[in-house]
């Protein structure tokens, strides 16, 4: 579908409703609405539109029937300022273009032009999220929705309501994405964040995505080694400058020992060699003081 160049002519011609104004001129506060227009280029047919005049949380509507290319017709509007919203439906009553017209000022006794560029319709699409294998469920509580670089959100009081969002989307492709959070949206209470899909919304669709959180099965392999005892009954001496050291096996198997020696009770222990030693002895160069202690090495280092 292509756009189409639609130009609506409102014209607030005088209605019955007048009061006084300054210098004792009568002024109009309703107006009727004189819509003209010429449709060219459709690809489908369109049987009427759909105009709703909108201010506020006030709206009127108004149908027009489309005759061949051309819709014409009238309707009362108090003056203001006004968006005004038209969809072109088909004898099915499916949406097909539309487009809308925002601060719009009717005035009396004015007429004023309004160009639509109307497009494919919008899609509606409906979010449901179903959390019902998700292990952290009741916690769930706010949810952001992605299409592309629009951001909805989707809060709930109570475990007990859906997590259901229904938008209105131009036609196109989107990147679409959920993120799932707890009490609030900070960053700290986000608890699980989506991958990206592509979804394309078609004109006028209605599109149901069904999501829930993407889970794959984790096995956790473990060896379980038992730590070796300690090897026991260890003696230190000094012997020509250096420091000589011998203790008992360990009971258990070992790869070997590792000596480690602490300068003082305000600094840790640090070993005094890199690889495991074999033998039960072990003498160094240096005479040192401080504290010594021998640690078994167990086969898987």
């Amino acid at each position: 579908m292509k756009a189409l160049c639609l130009t609506v002519f409102i014209l607030s011609l005088l209605f019955s409703g007048c009061a006084a104004g300054p210098h004792g001129m009568p002024y109009s506060d309703t107006g009727e609405v004189v819509l003209q227009a010429t449709v060219e280029g459709m690809s489908s047919a369109a049987s009427y539109a759909d105009i709703t005049f909108t201010q506020g949380r006030h709206s009127l509507s108004h149908q027009l029937p489309i005759n061949g290319h051309s819709l014409a017709g009238s309707m009362v509007v108090p003056v203001g300022v006004w968006d005004i919203l038209m969809v072109l439906y088909d004898s099915e009553g499916n949406a097909q273009y539309q487009d809308q017209a925002t601060d719009v000022m009717v005035q009396p006794d004015q007429s004023t032009a309004v160009e639509f560029q109307l497009r494919p319709a919008d899609a509606l699409v409906q979010v449901f999220i179903d959390l019902a294998d998700y292990p952290a469920a009741d916690a769930v509580f706010r949810v952001r929705v992605y299409f592309g670089d629009r951001l909805e959100e989707i809060t709930r009081e109570t475990l007990d309501e859906p997590l259901i969002g229904e938008y209105s989307l131009a036609p196109g492709s989107y990147d679409f994405s959920l993120q799932l959070y707890t009490d609030s949206f900070r960053i700290s209470d986000r608890i699980f964040t989506g991958t990206w899909h592509v979804i394309d919304v078609e004109p006028a669709d209605e599109l149901t995505i069904q999501w829930e959180p993407e889970m794959e099965s984790v096995t956790i392999t473990a060896n379980i080694h038992q730590l070796p005892r300690a090897p026991e009954n260890l003696q230190v001496s000094v012997v020509d400058g250096g420091v000589q050291l011998s203790w008992l096996p360990s009971l258990d198997a070992v790869q070997g020992y590792r000596v480690y020696w602490q300068p003082g009770p305000w600094e840790p222990f640090g070993p005094l060699h890199e690889e495991p030693i074999a033998d039960c002895t072990f003498f160094h160069t240096e005479e040192k003081h401080g504290l010594f202690a021998v640690a078994a090495v167990s086969p898987i280092g």
